[in-house]
């Protein structure tokens, strides 16, 4: 099953959610001079100029001294992202001397990642070093932050622009910089309205189709791929199609099954989304819910109907990919509603043996609880037990002469499980079997 990020839609780039640092206000000051108008414009020419050379941290934290910013607050735990620290230097010169002196150390921002946090002055350095690979992001990048004055000058200056533009202003919600654009005659695609359902931005998703943006299908899997249910749910009114698939088969529902979105989960189920529909492979959405452990979606989908023992074109089921992950819940849920739990896969490897394998006692323990056969073997005879000793569980090793595994049963080729251990090097676990040996040989004798 291939799963697509909200960048395989189209290619402008993700919503970050990231909050702006650098804010637009500045210090002022009092001007006391009785020359002529000429020397207030000389001075008010000459103040420009030191407030963009020395301008005060209140650039970007309101009120704030430089020093109390570089000493309380310009710390790397303070912030989600590297970036963000990165972007203070350019704050002003004061400030960068002072970031300077603490001695931290900041990566530059990429073309691609400042244009997506709207940081202008970062695409306009890289233009300047000619070193931006196309002059259309400028206004991108405006846009994506919702500078519509600033846009309006980048368009003036003559710098160009294309649906780039358009996409940006809807992944950030700026309704007003989207519709000034098309006033303006900047063009807009597919990606317009899918950069609003990725964003979230109900009017805007609404007012791009309201005035003929090109929308599809691909809209409501994006907003059930960002968990917006508010917008999935307007998209389902406005006559989405809940059981359409993508060329490889996946649904709105698989998606937000595997994304874990539990509210457009149960508002795709409301609308009617065909629960037991499966992907190219045969996966479905209850699969995929069980294999991310996404415990209340594996319920919702099981209120709604969900087969917990559909399989997917290779014998999968939720019980094994949830066995095979380690999730105890999520199986016991499974085995509740009927799963099978001896049911293989097509290579013959069953929940319990999976299990084994990856180590996951609790699982194991729960299997065992609900009837796992703990002598099933494999199709070349390997049993859980001896799966457990190559692997060195010694605690499901335990586990499984405990609930009654033969611990003589050896695979089509001779191996027993006392063998391999002993071939691997799990000493601990050849005393185990050998103890266990001795107590069937006892039981057998008497």
């Amino acid at each position: 099953m291939r799963f697509g990020r909200p960048e395989d839609f189209d290619s402008l780039g993700n919503s970050l959610g990231t909050p702006r640092i650098l804010a637009t206000t500045t210090r002022t000051q009092t001007i006391h001079s009785s020359n002529a108008m000429s020397g207030k414009k000389a001075r008010a020419r000459k103040e420009k100029r030191e407030r963009g050379r020395d301008a005060n941290a209140g650039d970007a934290f309101t009120r704030l001294p430089n020093h109390l910013v570089v000493t309380h607050i310009l710390r790397s735990e303070y912030f989600d992202d590297d970036a963000d620290l990165a972007r203070l230097p350019a704050v002003s010169r004061a400030m960068r001397d002072l970031v300077a002196e603490t001695g931290l150390r900041f990566k530059e921002l990429d073309e691609k990642r400042a244009v997506e946090l709207g940081c202008v002055s970062a695409v306009q350095r890289r233009q300047r070093q000619g070193r931006l690979s196309r002059q259309e992001l400028l206004c991108a990048a405006a846009a994506r932050s919702g500078q519509l004055e600033k846009l309006k000058v980048l368009r003036a200056d003559g710098w160009p622009w294309n649906w780039d533009t358009c996409s940006a202003a809807a992944l950030g919600g700026h309704l007003e910089v989207l519709q000034w654009a098309r006033a303006k005659g900047c063009p807009w695609d597919i990606r317009t309205c899918h950069k609003a359902a990725e964003g979230g931005h109900l009017k805007v998703l609404l007012w791009a189709r309201k005035n003929g943006c090109p929308c599809d299908v691909n809209e409501l899997h994006i907003a059930a791929h960002q968990g917006h249910e508010a917008m999935a749910r307007a998209l389902i009114e406005a006559g989405a199609d809940v059981n359409k698939a993508r060329d490889d088969g996946v649904t709105a529902l698989l998606i937000a099954a595997h994304q874990g979105k539990e509210a457009v989960v149960r508002a795709l189920i409301e609308a009617g989304a065909d629960v037991n529909k499966a992907d190219d492979d045969g996966v479905t959405p209850l699969l995929c819910a069980a294999q991310k452990g996404r415990e209340a979606v594996v319920r919702a989908l099981i209120e709604a109907g969900a087969d917990v023992n559909q399989a997917t074109n290779d014998g999968v089921t939720p019980l094994y990919i949830a066995a095979r992950k380690g999730h105890e819940v999520i199986v016991w849920a499974l085995m509740e509603l009927g799963a099978d739990v001896n049911k293989a896969i097509d290579n013959g490897v069953t929940p319990l043996l999976i299990a084994v394998h990856q180590g996951k006692e609790a699982v194991v323990r729960a299997l065992i609880e609900a009837g796992a056969d703990v002598s099933k073997a494999y199709d070349n005879g390997v049993t859980p037990l001896l799966c457990a000793a190559q692997k060195g569980h010694e605690a499901v090793v335990r586990t499984l002469i405990e609930a009654g595994a033969d611990v003589n049963k050896a695979t089509d080729n001779g191996w027993t499980p006392l063998a391999i251990a002993a071939e691997e090097g799990h000493t601990a676990i050849v005393q185990i079997l050998r103890d266990a040996v001795l107590v069937q040989m006892q039981h057998l004798s008497l």
